[in-house]
């Protein structure tokens, strides 16, 4: 019989180790599906953003070898937080994973393009068409939360647009990893320092600021003012309902 004395064995170690695991996983399970405070939704909006970022990149080193040709044929990687699907993770390898279809007149080469070789050696390429396939689960909004379509949508909340970024829902994250987005038709197409998607329940908002080389901040619209990384004040472009 073991006595005290003589410690614990590993087993019940790791035993208690996945014990506390499990009780961690649901106290942040919890946080967010609560979504009280909006802090859990943010910070999982900035993980599944940041992961989309590292797929886009290791896509692109799993297509060829020269960095040209795969920026040919690798279209940027798309998360859309107004299209849940795409929060989801990507299946990158093993069977049915995201690949690139080539046409039969131009299969595919070693370095991932789609392109016929011609009898005097000229080559002919084209676009191939790329199946993008998910697993695991897609990010809720839950509790009322909202992702904002259009700076109207930040007008109802009475939440302003953050200085020198551009609204949207969408990031195109580029085969280096930069953000490549489409303006909203609705806002101002001026040069923005960096990109913003919105999240707002009632007046409380929250923000991801991303800069084109995908670098995110999360902020916080508390006390009439718009908060980033360590409480730094970031300014408003307008106020609600300025023309």
């Amino acid at each position: 019989m073991r006595t005290h004395e003589n410690g614990y064995s590993l087993l019940e170690l790791l035993l208690v180790l996945a014990l506390l695991s499990l009780i961690a996983a649901f106290v942040v399970n919890t946080s967010y599906t609560s979504g009280g405070s909006g802090e859990a939704l943010i910070i999982e909006a900035a993980r599944r953003t940041r992961q989309r970022r590292a797929e886009a990149v290791q896509l692109n080193a799993a297509t060829g070898t020269n960095s040209i040709e795969r920026s040919f044929s690798q279209p940027p990687l798309i998360i859309d937080f107004s299209l849940i699907e795409t929060t989801k993770m990507l299946r990158l390898e093993g069977a049915g994973a995201t690949r690139l279809t080539c046409p039969n007149t131009h299969p595919r080469t070693s370095t991932g393009l789609c392109e016929k070789i011609n009898e005097d050696h000229t080559r002919e390429r084209v676009l191939g068409t790329w199946s993008y396939q998910y697993l695991g689960n897609a990010m809720p909004l839950t509790n009322g939360w909202s992702v904002a379509l259009s700076a109207a949508d930040l007008v109802a909340a009475a939440v302003p647009q953050m200085a020198e970024t551009r609204l949207t829902t969408q990031l195109r994250f580029t085969s280096n990893g930069r953000v490549q987005v489409d303006p909203n038709p609705d806002v101002n197409a001026q040069p923005a320092a960096s990109w913003a998607i919105y999240f707002t329940k009632g007046n409380a908002a929250r923000a991801l600021s991303l800069t084109d080389s995908g670098q995110v901040e999360i902020c916080r619209w508390e006390n009439g003012q718009w908060l980033g990384f360590g409480d730094r004040i970031i300014t408003s472009a307008n106020t609600p309902g300025a023309s």
